[in-house]
């Protein structure tokens, strides 16, 4: 699917569900440590995104752009779009997947070193008021560059119902399809902090 299209239909969709009071639009900032898969310190992302709750699912629509990546070897600017769904039991527990695409962009590498991966994802938490545990898995992505598995775990808590607080981290594999580098398995985290409409 292209781009254009998972915009239009982000587009779309968060005006409808911002009508609707079990709606939940978040804005955050994740500040983080990823020197391990390659970016320097310290590593900023931008969030926004459209949570929206019922009796026994809830659906999350949201995008992010990383315009501070700083690899060894340049410059990099991220942006993409994820959407999930997830059954959620009376107890909180949640289960289900989605699918997400990103962009990269690679600044001093010269022209038309900009290209696209795209991959489903699985997760699974536990959701209580306004307490969320999530973990993650990225098993396999569509990406022409490198090959990036691996699980990410984040417990995020809204503060009265409008503060959203929270960290993450994660444990990849990386490998380079170019050089033919197995970087390891490397862990990785960030802070979250953020307000909620």
């Amino acid at each position: 699917m292209h781009l254009s299209r998972y915009l239009s239909a982000l587009v779309f969709i968060t005006p409808i569900l911002c009508a609707q009071n079990y709606t939940k639009i978040p804005v955050t900032v994740s500040v983080g440590d990823y020197s391990r898969l390659g970016y320097k310190r310290p590593d900023v992302s931008f969030q926004m995104g459209a949570e929206h709750f019922r009796q026994k699912y809830w659906l999350n629509v949201s995008g992010h752009f990383n315009p501070t990546d700083k690899i060894y070897y340049g410059n990099v600017t991220q942006m993409g779009v994820s959407s999930e769904l997830f059954w959620k039991s009376r107890r909180g527990f949640f289960a289900g997947g989605g699918g997400n695409i990103r962009n990269i962009t690679f600044h001093d590498l010269g022209p038309n070193q900009s290209y696209w991966t795209t991959g489903p994802t699985a997760s699974c938490g536990l959701l209580v008021r306004n307490l969320r545990v999530t973990v993650r898995g990225r098993f396999w992505e569509y990406d022409r560059r490198y090959d990036v598995r691996g699980v990410s775990w984040s417990l995020l808590y809204d503060i009265k119902g409008k503060v959203r607080v929270g960290f993450g981290q994660g444990v990849y594999s990386v490998y380079s399809k170019g050089a033919h580098i197995n970087f390891g398995t490397n862990l990785v985290g960030s802070a979250i902090i953020g307000y909620v409409f």
